[in-house]
């Protein structure tokens, strides 16, 4: 969701900053400029993709998704500069199954199979 608001057209953000977030309009006029004068910095796709994130998975992740898209799309020297807490927060909204000691891989492709059905 945070990757599809990225690599909108810059022609569409005024639009969808509009009509799917809670900004006021003149904070909304502001980013659209910003994001005229430098379009490089995508600052109007990075406000609207974080905004919509925000409001339906909330704050915690949306600034989780914000540094993950960062690490990942970002300088060459972002995974670097991680912390401990910048990577809980990156996966604090992602889904985990936990295996029971008692499973027993036979072989590796059973093993994956079995981790696949989980």
């Amino acid at each position: 969701l945070y990757q599809f608001f990225i690599n909108l057209q810059d022609n569409e953000v005024r639009k969808y900053l509009l009509a799917l977030t809670l900004l006021p309009p003149q904070q909304i006029e502001e980013i659209v400029e910003e994001s005229t004068q430098q379009p490089e910095h995508r600052k109007g796709q990075k406000a609207l993709a974080f905004q919509v994130v925000r409001l339906i998975h909330g704050e915690s992740v949306a600034e989780g998704v914000e540094l993950a898209s960062h690490v990942l799309f970002g300088p060459e020297d972002s995974l670097k500069n991680l912390s401990t807490v910048d990577l809980e927060k990156m996966f604090s909204g992602v889904p985990v199954n936990e295996l029971s000691k008692a499973v027993h891989f036979d072989t590796p492709l059973r093993g994956l199979l079995l981790l696949l059905l989980l």
